[in-house]
């Protein structure tokens, strides 16, 4: 069963810590599992609601623009409730962290004020995705 998530803040740096600069929006599993998600939007609200992911629908079939790696991977598969939309199934066999084993693409830009949505189907074991 298909979920949409949704959270809306403010982008701040942490002082002191590293990396503290990145345009990057990254997911990951904190353990082992498998997930379909599709319709992924990060919008700088700030800038006139600009829309900052690129292919985050998928709708091409390919993983353009997004880097899945480490314990990660990630194919680009008809929707099992919907056939002919793609999503992005992601299957992990360990826990993610920002240096490796998650799903990241570079934000066209920088901003101060985002909101970030996606739709989400859980597909086995899976306990938390942090966006």
């Amino acid at each position: 069963m298909w979920q949409n998530v949704s959270y809306s803040g403010l982008a701040t740096n942490n002082p002191g810590t590293n990396p503290s600069d990145w345009h990057e929006f990254c997911m990951g599993l904190l353990n082992g599992g498998e997930y379909l998600i599709d319709d992924i939007s990060v919008k700088d609200v700030t800038g006139g609601n600009v829309e900052l992911i690129q292919n985050g629908n998928f709708t091409a079939g390919t993983t353009a623009f997004w880097q899945i790696i480490g314990t990660h991977r990630g194919t680009v598969v008809d929707d099992p409730l919907a056939p002919g939309n793609k999503v992005l199934k992601v299957s992990a066999t360990g826990e993610t962290e920002h240096m490796g084993n998650h799903a990241t693409t570079s934000l066209k830009s920088g901003a101060t004020f985002h909101t970030i949505s996606a739709s989400k189907n859980w597909i086995r074991s899976v306990v938390v995705l942090e966006l």
